[in-house]
């Protein structure tokens, strides 16, 4: 799968993730530390985001208290997109968002 990506410089690549959420799932909005391309590989899954970048100070001023994991606690989207299996969304560093799975 990372062969799919070689167009970036391998000092950008972090990790290949994979997850799976049952229908109304997902972690929450949350900030990213580098390139994601989301993958839909079967399934629906709805990705929301914020049009804007979050400096790493406004990121933890913000967060919801007593989680093991950074949730932000005023997420509000400015676009979603529903994506299905094949479909492809990219999300810069540090741009606010969630995913919510519509199907299992």
């Amino acid at each position: 799968l990372v062969r799919c990506f070689d167009f970036i410089p391998s000092w950008r690549h972090d990790d290949v993730m994979v997850s799976y959420a049952p229908t109304g799932g997902g972690i929450g909005a949350h900030v990213d530390n580098y390139d994601v391309f989301l993958v839909q590989s079967s399934g629906r899954r709805r990705w929301s985001v914020e049009n804007r970048l979050v400096s790493v100070k406004e990121e933890h001023s913000a967060l919801i208290p007593g989680l093991d994991v950074r949730v932000l606690e005023d997420f509000k989207a400015s676009d979603s997109w529903e994506l299905g299996p094949g479909d492809m969304l990219y999300l810069p560093p540090r741009v606010p968002h969630q995913g919510v799975s519509l199907s299992d």
